[in-house]
Order: C-alpha cells, then sequence, then structure tokens
C-alpha cells in the first residue's frame, strides 16, 4: 500500500472501518460482559463457548476459503473480461455454497455427540457437559448455511470495495444475545440466538449488494474460474483448519485442568479479539483488494510496499497497547468483567491468561496480514504447510506447559506459536518477491520497540505512584488513565523524537488534508 493509497478516499474509508469496528467491538464487549454478569464462569458458560467453536470452525472453514481466492480471480475476471461475467462468477460461487453450506450443516449436526465426547476431557462432569455441548451444537448447526452465504456476499462487497457493511454484522450477534441476558434467558437460548444471527447477518448484506451484484441461480460446475477457485481454496482450508485445530487444542486441554478454564481462556481470547478487530482488521481489509489488484498487474513492488507499510503501522499502534494491557492486566479484566457473578478470583485467572496471549498480538496480526498477500498472489500452500509445523508446535507446547501453568501456560503456546507463523511467512515471502530491503523496516521497528519499552517504564512508574486502593470500578479506571495515559504520551514523544518513519507520513498527511479543507 503505497502513501497515495492511504490517502484521500481509502483513508476516510479506513477511518470509518475502524470506527464502525470500535463500536462494534466495544458493544461486543458489554454483551460479554453482560453474558458473564449473568452467568459467571461456569460449566454451561464453558460448554456453550466450545459448541461455539464448533460452529466457528465451519463457518470460519467456508469465509477463509472464499476470501483466500474470490476476491483475485474476481477482480482479475472484472478487470480482464468485464462485469457480467464477475456477477456470473460471483453466481457460481453463491449457489454452491449454499448447496455446499447446506450438506455441512447437515453433517455437522449429526456429529455433534461425537464432537462432545472427543472435546470434553472433565471426567467429573463429562455425564452433564457432554450432552449439553452436543444439544447447543444442534441448536446453531442449522443456521451455517447461512453464514456460508454471507462470507461470499462479504467478498463481492470487499472487491467492490464496500467494506463498511461487513463491519455492521457484528452488532446482529450482540443484540441478539444481549437480549437474551436482559429477558431472563438461559444458555441454551444463547446457543439458539447465536445460530438465528447466520440469517440475519445475511440480510443486513442484501441491501448493500445492489448496483454491485445480480442474483441468478447458476451453479457453474465445471467452470473453469470456479475448479480453480476451489483448487487454489483447499490449501487455505487446511491452513485454516490448522488454526481451529490450535484453538481446540487449547479447549482441549483447559478442560482437563477445571470445570471453568474454558471460559478463562474464552474471556482471555475476547480481549485479545477486541485489539485484533480494531487494530489489525480495518488495515487487512483495506489492503487485501489493492494487493490483488497489485498481484494481477504483476507488480512485485507494490506488494513489497504494502507488506513494508503495513508491517510498520501495525507495530506503531500495536505494540504500546498490547503492552500496557499486559501491564495492567488485573485493572483490563476488572473493568470489563468483574461484576455480578463475576468475582475476583475470576479477574485473577483471566488477567493471568491474557499476558502471554496480549504480547502475541502483534505476531498474529502480522501473520494475518501476510497470509492475505500469499492469498492476493494465488499461492495458497505455503500458508498451509507453515500452519501444519505452527500447529504442531501449539499442541507440542500445550502439552509440555498447561500441567505446570494452567492456563497461561496454553495462551503462551498460542502466542509462541502465532509469532514463529509470521517469522517463517516472512522467509517464504522473501522467496517469491526476491529482495526486499527490509533493513530499513528493521530499522523502524527498532526505533517502535524502543518507544515501546520508555511507555511501559513511565506506566510502571507511575503505577507504583498510584497503588490500587480499592477494586472498585472508578478507582480501577482512574489508575488504568492515569498511568497508562502518561506511558502512552511518552510514547508519542519518543516515536517523534526518534523520527519514526510511518509516524511522520500520517502526520504529514493529516496536516496536508486539513490545509486543503481549510
Amino acid at each position: 500500500m503505497s502513501s497515495q493509497s492511504m490517502s484521500g478516499k481509502r483513508a476516510k474509508t479506513a477511518l470509518l472501518i475502524t470506527l464502525i469496528i470500535a463500536v462494534s467491538k466495544l458493544v461486543g464487549m458489554v454483551r460479554d460482559m453482560l453474558i458473564n454478569y449473568t452467568f459467571g464462569q461456569s460449566l454451561e458458560t464453558s460448554v456453550y463457548s466450545i459448541a461455539n467453536k464448533y460452529l466457528t470452525n465451519f463457518t470460519l472453514l467456508f469465509s477463509v476459503g472464499i476470501a483466500s481466492t474470490f476476491i483475485p480471480i474476481y477482480t482479475k475476471t472484472r478487470l480482464k473480461q468485464g462485469e457480467r461475467y464477475a456477477n456470473a462468477y460471483a453466481n457460481y460461487i453463491v449457489n454452491l455454497y449454499i448447496v455446499v453450506g447446506l450438506a455441512i450443516s447437515l453433517l455437522a449436526y449429526a456429529c455433534a455427540p461425537f464432537f462432545a465426547r472427543l472435546i470434553w476431557r472433565g471426567a467429573d462432569s463429562a455425564a452433564v457437559a457432554v450432552p449439553l455441548i452436543a444439544d447447543y451444537a444442534r441448536l446453531m448447526m442449522p443456521f451455517a448455511v447461512f453464514y456460508a452465504v454471507s462470507g461470499v456476499f462479504v467478498n463481492i462487497l470487499n472487491a467492490n470495495e464496500r467494506f463498511v457493511p461487513e463491519q455492521l454484522m457484528g452488532f446482529a450477534l450482540s443484540a441478539l444475545l444481549m437480549g437474551v441476558c436482559l429477558t431472563g434467558g438461559s444458555v441454551r437460548e444463547l446457543s439458539l440466538m447465536t445460530g438465528v444471527t447466520g440469517a440475519l447477518q445475511v440480510a443486513i448484506l442484501i441491501p448493500f449488494l445492489w448496483g454491485v451484484y445480480r442474483y441468478q441461480p447458476r451453479l457453474g460446475i465445471g467452470n473453469e474460474k470456479v475448479s480453480r477457485t476451489f483448487r487454489l481454496a483447499l490449501p487455505a482450508m487446511i491452513s485454516m483448519g490448522f488454526d481451529e485445530i490450535n484453538s481446540l487444542s487449547d479447549s482441549f486441554f483447559a478442560t482437563a485442568i477445571n470445570d471453568a478454564a474454558g471460559t478463562v481462556l474464552t474471556n482471555s481470547y475476547r480481549i485479545v479479539m477486541l485489539v485484533l478487530g480494531i487494530v489489525a482488521v480495518p488495515l487487512t481489509t483495506i489492503t487485501f483488494p489493492l494487493l490483488s489488484q497489485s498481484a494481477a498487474r504483476g507488480d512485485k513492488k507494490g506488494i513489497i510496499d504494502s507488506i513494508k507499510q503495513c508491517t510498520e503501522i501495525l507495530a506503531i499502534i500495536i505494540l504500546p497497547i498490547t503492552s500496557l494491557i499486559a501491564l495492567f492486566s488485573n485493572e483490563v479484566v476488572g473493568i470489563l468483567y468483574q461484576r455480578g457473578e463475576f468475582g475476583p478470583q475470576d479477574t485473577a485467572l483471566v488477567a493471568a491468561a491474557l499476558v502471554p496471549y496480549i504480547l502475541g498480538v502483534y505476531g498474529f496480526s502480522v501473520r494475518n496480514f501476510q497470509t492475505r498477500v500469499f492469498y492476493a498472489m494465488q499461492r495458497t500452500r505455503p500458508p498451509m504447510i507453515i500452519g501444519l509445523f505452527c500447529v504442531t508446535l501449539n499442541i507440542a507446547l500445550d502439552w509440555f506447559l498447561y500441567p505446570k501453568w494452567g492456563v497461561p501456560g496454553l495462551t503462551f503456546a498460542t502466542a509462541v506459536s502465532g509469532s514463529v507463523s509470521a517469522l517463517l511467512m516472512l522467509s517464504v515471502l522473501r522467496r517469491y518477491l526476491g529482495k526486499m530491503r527490509i533493513k530499513s523496516t528493521l530499522n523502524q521497528l527498532v526505533r517502535i520497540a524502543t518507544a515501546t519499552i520508555v511507555c511501559v517504564a513511565v506506566a510502571w512508574f507511575c503505577r507504583d505512584r498510584f497503588p490500587l486502593q480499592d477494586a472498585t470500578l472508578p478507582h480501577r479506571l482512574l489508575r488504568l488513565a492515569v498511568s497508562g495515559g502518561t506511558g502512552l504520551v511518552a510514547y508519542f514523544v519518543c516515536v517523534e523524537v526518534l523520527r519514526v518513519r510511518q509516524v511522520a507520513l500520517i502526520t504529514s498527511s493529516v496536516r496536508a488534508k486539513f490545509r486543503n479543507e481549510k
């Protein structure tokens, strides 16, 4: 992504998406707070989390498979053959996803009891937990086809640079689950509404497709582009499967720790996803179509520039935020969750699990972006091979660490495997793209890391001068705002003094835009 591509309309779009995601994630966090307030970290909420992962595994299988190949092929078809052929290709994929989605929904519904027996390791609670997992999963799975179709619709919109509708879908889940909690519903009803969300998401997306997509009932079996889509998507789907195996591995070992460990893992994961969603998702969402256009033109320099710039921008934003969250993990978890059935002991458990998890966010972000680079170049095998190695590493670390460290050992294993994956992907990208001249980027990362260390040191010093006198929400907020805010001020001063490249670029762009508007 060149500096030019991050200005003007795309800069406004990036800001709008960031704001919508931020609001969506904050609403989602309120939803999770409400769920914890209503149900606590109990056996039933752990069971719901695992059943939800069962649905998520299948929906991600569809969404990642289509995201890896649809936009590059759709973009190339539109550039070379025109809108009519691109629309026909989109219809082939939509209809195939409807057929395959229905088949997968039925299969997953039938296999739910087997999945429940496979994943739950708590022997004392298995008689209760296993039937509940199967029951909750079966409430969700009939709606998997809607999640599959919404994945295709999102990619059609993104390919046409309509990025906002995707970000609106998160509000649907929050609204339905918050409604269950506020009306005194049960965890079983949470499961049903999680499934119904898929249908609501499709309904949200349909109006935005007007003018860029027209539905036609065509299957297109045997079409060369469709065949190529699924040939390229298969390695991506396998690669995604490895990520989900990582998640299931964590859940598998967590159930052997205690009945609440699964919910501890889920609550720490939600905070990680909050940061990833607000910071990394807007950048990768907007960049992927641009990468696809660069790849379609054979513009290696454009791809390299995108890699370098996004790596630096992600570091500028993520490193100070995640470091401060790790430093103030008790305050963050207490502010978000500690109320109702969620007590101080629950806060301590989630905070301990959060620290290694949150420090892996930069690695996760870079890995996810680099995966998109491979997909834009229609090279889906390297992420699959790297994913196989890293899932093996994650499972090995899970097995070795959970008896000694509990849930924090599981989150540490995930953070390490994600960071190793990012490094391996960068190494392979250099083979495909040639000399990337990353020395300047490494220099920038050292400067950003230095500023982050100063940020944490200042925040730590302020925190020690501002002891936590009680665990009330206002005191936690005040301590976090004063100490963390002072650390961020020190960070911004440092990145200016050290002349971090992307900060200067962003500042000059904003100033130029302000002058033009005046």
